[in-house]
């Protein structure tokens, strides 16, 4: 649906500006063709892209509940006269802090663009716009699953560094272990979705040529 209709876009900028409104026999423009003829693969657009969002949706529901739970909660509690962290001054906290945050804000935003994929109401252009919707949804929700697994390591090391000390090494690893599993099998299927959506052009520029 997407390339057909960036095919129709590219064509409509190089054809005079007649032909773009001119009919046929039926009494049809093209927009009315384009349309016509494309119905079924609109609403086929409309129910995967639909059906796809309400899988993301449970992953930053889930992500969201516990970040905001890890804000109130911080790794080695409070002092009891002014509720200032204990261990605020540390590294590690502040990179459970600011990847907590991180967190929270890209999963939010990434729920909030799935739940606007339900409430559009759905034609051959807003399906293309979609598409890029949902891919930025899927950006931002990846990005908050690396920070979360961040703020968990920072958590952990904060909570096991004072009698381990070396276990650092061994939680940076296994935080990267789930994040480089999913981008090895999910990055090439959404780099080939995010080009085809926000590349310029599907024809390639034409130049003047001077033929003697």
């Amino acid at each position: 649906m997407h390339s057909d209709m960036q095919w129709f876009k590219e064509v409509e900028t190089i054809v005079e500006p007649f032909y773009r409104e001119m009919r046929n026999r039926n009494g049809m423009t093209p927009g009315e063709i384009f349309r016509q003829e494309h119905k079924n693969l609109a609403r086929e657009a409309e129910q995967w892209m639909k059906t796809i969002a309400s899988s993301c949706m449970v992953v930053p529901t889930l992500v969201v509940t516990v970040t905001f739970a890890a804000a109130f909660t911080v790794p080695g509690g409070n002092t009891q006269d002014t509720g200032i962290p204990i261990y605020l001054k540390e590294t590690s906290f502040m990179i459970f802090a600011v990847s907590d945050a991180l967190a929270f804000f890209s999963t939010s935003a990434s729920l909030l663009m799935f739940i606007c994929i339900f409430n559009l109401d759905y034609s051959e252009e807003i399906t293309v716009r979609t598409l890029k919707l949902f891919i930025l949804g899927f950006i931002t929700l990846f990005f908050s699953i690396v920070t979360m697994f961040a703020a968990f390591g920072a958590s952990l090391y904060i909570v096991l560094s004072h009698r381990v000390e070396w276990v650092a090494a061994p939680i940076g690893l296994l935080a990267c272990v789930p994040v480089a599993l999913f981008a090895y099998f999910q990055f090439p299927q959404w780099y080939s979705v995010a080009y085809s959506a926000f590349k310029p052009s599907i024809i390639a520029p034409q130049t003047e040529e001077i033929i003697f």
